[in-house]
């Protein structure tokens, strides 16, 4: 039996090693999104109003690109913000969620309205439809499964390898077979419900 000293000093270690490391990109990745989030080609006068601030979201250089990924991403369920949040959890997964945050502006110290109710309470355009349906999430689950969404764990390939090959052909096979597999449960869940 390991001596519950050392089970504790190395939970200890291991636990802040993730956080101290993930937290690190978290934090760059959060203002760097909250830069983009906020700034774009056409500076507007900022208001206040939840409609008003969505306008200026969709107007910011976050806006556009989640824009011009949104029909590759359609077909999985999947809107342009949900697909900021994808393309900024290529760095780490975790930032998915401190991206949606920043994109549904869900400050808990200054609104006491959660982001999962905010989340629950989005509705695509034209359709009226939630967003967040069973089809989009599981879409989203399985999408997590297959891809390669770790800066670090590439970065570790290429020193292990000494080549860029091998780093790149997890990005693209693992990516493919995300995204395949979130399409086949997204369409097969709207399909059978």
């Amino acid at each position: 039996w390991p001596a519950l000293r050392n089970v504790i000093t190395q939970t200890l270690q291991k636990s802040w090693a993730f956080v101290w490391g993930a937290g690190k990109v978290i934090v760059v990745l959060s203002i760097l999104l909250w830069w983009l989030s906020a700034y774009g080609p056409t500076r507007k006068p900022f208001d206040n109003s939840q409609a008003n601030q969505q306008i200026e979201l969709q107007e910011s250089y976050l806006g556009h690109t989640g824009k011009a990924i949104e029909p590759w991403i359609k077909p999985l369920g999947y809107d342009w913000k949900i697909g900021i949040a994808l393309l900024a959890s290529f760095a780490a997964r975790e930032v998915f969620v401190g991206t949606l945050a920043i994109i549904y502006q869900a400050d808990p110290t200054q609104d006491p309205e959660t982001l999962a109710r905010r989340m629950a309470k989005q509705t695509r355009q034209n359709q009226h439809t939630p967003v967040f349906n069973p089809a989009t999430c599981w879409s989203l689950l399985i999408f997590y499964v297959f891809a390669m969404q770790c800066i670090s764990t590439l970065g570790i390939v290429q020193r292990e390898t000494r080549s860029w090959i091998w780093p790149l052909c997890q990005v693209v096979y693992m990516t493919a077979l995300a995204y395949v597999a979130a399409w086949v449960t997204y369409q097969g869940i709207q399909y059978f419900s």
